[in-house]
C-alpha cells in the first residue's frame, strides 16, 4: 500500500519493494499519489491514486481504517496468511494493531481508492460483546462490507459537499458518524468483533520493540513514538526503558547521529539535508549535538 519516501522524488513510489514497516496513516504524507480529503477530531479521510508498481509493502495502522477501492487492484496479507484481493467496489476495515503486507501492479490498471480512518474515541460506543453465531473469528485481521453501494453513495456525496465549500467540521462530523453506522451493519465479522478479537487495540504495546525498529523512526518525537504504540507517554517511558536500558530521548539521539555519521561518508548531502533526514529542525541544534559525539563538526568530520 506505501513506500517510504526516498531522496529522489522523481523515482518516489515507482516499483518499490521495501521492506520498512510503515505506520498508517502517518506514513500517508510520504507517498505520492495520497491526499488528505479532510480531517476532523475523530476521523481522517484520505484519497490514494497510484500508477507505478507496489510490492511486499509491509504497513500496520494503530487505528480502524476503512480501505474502499473505487478502481484498480490491490493484494493484502496477512501474518495469518488470510490474503484477499479488492477489485473495484470492494471495501474491507483493517482491525488496528495488525501488520500486514500489499502488493500493487501497474499492470492492473491506476489503483484508485478511499481510506478512512477512525479515531478510538469514535469507537466507544460500539457494543462489546455481540453474538456471531457459526463462525470463528480468532486471528481476523480484518473483515469484509457486504454491500458497497452504500459506500459509493457515501463517498460520492461528500465529495460533492467539498466542491460546493459547504464541507465544515460540524458536517464532516456527521457525515463520519453516518459512516461508522453503514459499517457496524455491513462488516462480516462485525466490527466490535473485530475489534474484541485478539485485543487488537493493544497489540502494538506488545510488540512495540519491533514496530519502533521498523518503522522510519528518525522524525518522530518521543510523543509520536508513545502514540504509534498506543501507549500513555508515561507508560511508553516505562517500557522502553526496560527494554533498551536507556530513555527514548538517548536511543533516538544516538540514532540519528549515527545515521547523519553514514550520510556524511557515503553521499554528498549538504549538512543541512543530513540535519533534516535525521529529524533535526535546527541545523545549529545538530551541529553541537554531533560534535559533542564525535569530537568534531559534521563539517570537519566529512572532510577529514
Amino acid at each position: 500500500m506505501l513506500s517510504k519516501n526516498g531522496h529522489n522524488t522523481n523515482n518516489r513510489n515507482r516499483g518499490v519493494n521495501n521492506h520498512g514497516l510503515l505506520v498508517l496513516p502517518q506514513a500517508l504524507t510520504q507517498l505520492e499519489g495520497a491526499v488528505c480529503f479532510y480531517s476532523g477530531i475523530h476521523c481522517t479521510i484520505y484519497h490514494k491514486t497510484l500508477k507505478h508498481d507496489l510490492f511486499d509493502i509491509e504497513f500496520y495502522s494503530n487505528q480502524v481504517c476503512l480501505v474502499y477501492v473505487v478502481s484498480g487492484k490491490e493484494t493484502l496479507l496477512s501474518k495469518y496468511n488470510e490474503q484477499i484481493t479488492l477489485c473495484r467496489g470492494d471495501a474491507i476495515i483493517l482491525a488496528p494493531g495488525e501488520t500486514l503486507h500489499s502488493d500493487y501492479f501497474s499492470a492492473s490498471g491506476t489503483l484508485t481508492a478511499w481510506l478512512v480512518f477512525f479515531s478510538p474515541a469514535m469507537l466507544l460506543d460500539l457494543p462489546h460483546h455481540e453474538h456471531t453465531p457459526n463462525v470463528h473469528h480468532a486471528n481476523a485481521s480484518f473483515s469484509s462490507v457486504s454491500d458497497t453501494s452504500l459506500l459509493s453513495t457515501f463517498f460520492t456525496s461528500l465529495t460533492a459537499y467539498q466542491q460546493k465549500s459547504l464541507l465544515c467540521d460540524q458536517l464532516f462530523t456527521a457525515k463520519t458518524t453516518e459512516l461508522l453506522c453503514i459499517l457496524k451493519t455491513l462488516s462480516t465479522p462485525s466490527l466490535s468483533t473485530l475489534l474484541n478479537t485478539n485485543n487488537h487495540l493493544l497489540g502494538a504495546r506488545d510488540n512495540f520493540k519491533r514496530l519502533i525498529e521498523k518503522c522510519d523512526f528518525l522524525t518522530l518525537s518521543v510523543t509520536d513514538m508513545a502514540q504509534l504504540c498506543n501507549m500513555s507517554h508515561a507508560s511508553f517511558l516505562r517500557q522502553f526503558k526496560s527494554a533498551y536500558d536507556m530513555t527514548p530521548t538517548q536511543w533516538l539521539t544516538h540514532k540519528r547521529l549515527s545515521h547523519a555519521q553514514s550520510l556524511l561518508i557515503h553521499t554528498h548531502l549538504t549538512v543541512t539535508d543530513i540535519a533534516t533526514t535525521t529529524g533535526y529542525l535546527d541545523t545549529s541544534h545538530f551541529i553541537k549535538m554531533f560534535k559533542r559525539k564525535f569530537g568534531v563538526t559534521p563539517n570537519r568530520y566529512k572532510y577529514s
